[in-house]
């Protein structure tokens, strides 16, 4: 099982448009605290060439993130 499988079943649950979630609000849903890089760097909420990584992931369910790292939140987009 991945660290994230627990939120993509969330996120294929959800019916709103767009919706924003605190960075611990996603740890509660995953059960374990985001990496180090999750806080610093908003490249890490961008899809890349990992099938596994969580952002394609989540591109995957059909939505988009924007991360705010000063306020630690995440916006979902549905696209």
């Amino acid at each position: 099982m991945n660290k994230f499988d627990n939120f993509i079943y969330y996120l294929r649950h959800q019916t709103q448009n767009s919706f924003t979630l605190s960075f611990a609000e996603i740890e509660d849903i995953i059960g374990s605290r985001l990496c180090n890089s999750a806080y610093k760097y908003k490249v890490y909420w961008s899809p890349s060439g990992r099938k596994a990584g969580f952002p394609t992931r989540v591109l995957g369910c059909g939505y988009r993130m924007d991360p705010d790292l000063i306020n630690k939140r995440v916006t979902f987009y549905k696209i």
